[in-house]
């Protein structure tokens, strides 16, 4: 069985032969079982679930550091005006 695996420190999407075991929480590679949700991996049906799941995940991660950046640029602002005083 082929499953798509993601991880978190190293963008991109694998194909990964599983053992044909499988349950709700874990996958098993070579006679070993891995959790399907991990720190470091993540194992996906199809590459488009692989996909939306990176999408989601670097979209959020965007609009996270876009808002540390206009809290920074709005606190810079702040200290600059102190200058002025």
């Amino acid at each position: 069985m082929i499953k798509f695996m993601t991880n978190k420190h190293r963008l991109g999407i694998e194909e990964v032969k599983v053992d044909d075991r499988e349950t709700e929480h874990s996958v098993w590679i070579d006679g070993s079982r891995s959790a399907k949700w991990s720190d470091w991996h993540q194992y996906h049906d199809t590459y488009d679930q692989a996909f939306a799941y990176l999408d989601c995940r670097y979209t959020q991660r965007l609009a996270r550091a876009e808002n540390n950046l206009s809290t920074a640029k709005n606190e810079y602002a702040a200290v600059q005006k102190l200058k002025s005083k």
